[in-house]
């Protein structure tokens, strides 16, 4: 019965993960920064570095859960696209 419940991850999912976990982290780093409030932007900065970490763990978590590499990609790219956007819309303007 135990068995049955191991799951065999593909190589696929964990590429996949991997990737865009850290793309997301990086992108979370960014966002963080620019609208973290603070009045100093040294304090908006150590922010988002100090919660890219735990940023990234959630992410690779969610990597991994997933029931799939597309459902893992489509989450993770899904998050990173939609952040990158609002970044590339405040600095747009």
């Amino acid at each position: 019965m135990v068995a049955n419940a191991i799951y065999k991850m593909h190589w696929s999912q964990v590429a996949v993960t991997l990737i865009f976990s850290i793309v997301l982290a990086l992108a979370a780093t960014v966002f963080l920064s620019i609208y973290w409030p603070a009045i100093e932007p040294t304090e908006r900065m150590a922010a988002g570095a100090l919660n890219s970490v735990i940023i990234w763990l959630l992410a690779m978590l969610v990597g991994l859960l997933a029931k799939n590499s597309w459902r893992a990609a489509l989450w993770l790219g899904g998050s990173s696209f939609t952040l990158i956007a609002v970044i590339a819309a405040v600095f747009s303007a």
